[in-house]
């Protein structure tokens, strides 16, 4: 992660204050002992440091002043150690002397900030970072830290202000931190926002396939059905919707009570052979068009969907559908057939119908067998029976209507 390699930047930026005030604010053994130190760090061997910064603290006493230089300058060496534990405890302790000037204590809880977000203690880097943030105005990198640190703490919302930041010039990386800025907003909720920022990615690359997609899915979570379809039906124009895509537009049109479209795309699609005519696409148009109350056309589909083989549960729904156009013998045909497999999930609702419909087409003894079977079910026993006592009825010629059959 970038921000580990940014606190040994820091320190090598850190050294200049030390000649600033070390010859008139500290003794001449503690700034040589300083000095010496900070040239071991920039040689390599931090770890010379660190041994006779230990040491300079051991001398120095109660020097209060003096004790939070030298456990600031060992904080470096031993971040440059790259041992972050020991080097974040010395940053603390000498922050929390009080005792730093302000621009070095400034530079320290930065790079404490580093040090703790990059092990993972989001929460109490973000503290050292905000404060850090508040003198002064934040760099790229600074953005990138608080950007990552909130959005592991679950916190989108505040991070999304230093998301826009980084999604924002020409930077290498711009196009990961727009992706994380619509993550953000939309794990906040914020999906108008998503919306606006993709309309001008969009408008900026009309070719942007990934955009469009997400600029659909924003309009679907912000309930603004009418624009998602906008936004896919520009797409299929353009040739940009898979097979998957093609499906959740024709169900975009069946959310927003236009099923007719749907149908009609699902049928233009599986001609032209850019949707496969499967058996769950095909579903999806008898569906629609049911929804369309365009029944004789579901129908056609259903027969040649049973063309490929017998099937219990298409059956019983193509019986339904020629039920609800009074096709009576043709629904008494195919639902004697859907009642025969051993698939049918809801067969005394099949018997039900399928009683009505040998009633209606005068095949009285499928009728009363059928609406016998029906009557032995909870379900349908109200509605099986009142059909019994009409077909009675129709026998005896003088018996009484029956009431109505419950619904």
């Amino acid at each position: 992660m970038p921000a580990l390699r940014l606190v040994l930047l820091c320190l090598a930026l850190a050294s200049a204050a030390w000649t600033a005030h070390a010859a008139e604010a500290i003794s001449k053994p503690t700034y040589e002992a300083l000095a010496a130190a900070r040239k071991a760090i920039d040689a390599g061997r931090p770890a010379d440091a660190v041994g006779r910064l230990k040491a300079l603290l051991a001398r120095i006493g109660d020097n209060a002043y003096e004790q939070a230089l030298a456990t600031q300058m060992l904080g470096y060496a031993q971040a440059a150690a790259k041992d972050l534990d020991a080097a974040a405890a010395s940053f603390r302790q000498a922050l929390d002397s009080g005792r730093l000037p302000a621009a070095d204590a400034r530079n320290l809880r930065y790079n404490l900030a580093q040090i703790l977000i990059n092990r993972g203690q989001d929460k109490e880097g973000l503290v050292y970072l905000e404060a850090w943030m508040q003198g002064g105005k934040a760099t790229r990198d600074a953005h990138a830290l608080a950007a990552v640190a909130y959005q592991r703490t679950g916190n989108c919302k505040a991070a999304v202000p230093h998301l826009k930041v980084l999604a924002e010039g020409k930077a290498a990386d711009t196009a990961k931190w727009e992706q994380a800025l619509l993550a953000c907003q939309a794990q906040s909720g914020q999906y108008a926002q998503v919306a606006s920022e993709l309309e001008e990615r969009v408008r900026a690359n009309p070719g942007d396939r990934e955009a469009w997609l997400q600029l659909a899915a924003a309009y679907q979570r912000a309930r603004q059905v009418n624009r998602a379809i906008a936004a896919m039906e520009v797409m299929q124009a353009r040739g940009m919707l898979d097979a998957d895509q093609i499906v959740n537009l024709a169900r975009l049109y069946a959310t927003a009570k236009v099923p007719l479209k749907a149908a009609e795309l699902l049928e233009r699609t599986m001609a032209e052979g850019s949707l496969p005519r499967d058996r769950a696409n095909q579903q999806l148009l008898v569906d629609s068009l049911l929804l369309a109350q365009e029944r004789e056309r579901a129908a056609t589909v259903l027969e040649r969907m049973l063309s490929n083989g017998e099937d219990g549960e298409l059956q019983y729904q193509l019986g339904r559908t020629y039920f609800e156009l009074q096709r009576w013998a043709d629904a008494t045909a195919v639902l004697q057939k859907a009642v025969q497999s051993r698939s049918l999930r809801d067969a005394t609702g099949a018997y039900l119908l399928l009683g009505i419909a040998a009633m209606q087409s005068r095949q009285t003894a499928i009728a009363e067998q059928s609406l016998r079977i029906a009557a032995g079910d909870d379900g349908t026993r109200a509605q099986a029976e009142w059909w019994l006592a009409r077909l009675r009825r129709l026998q005896q010629p003088s018996a009484a209507e029956p009431p109505p059959p419950p619904t």
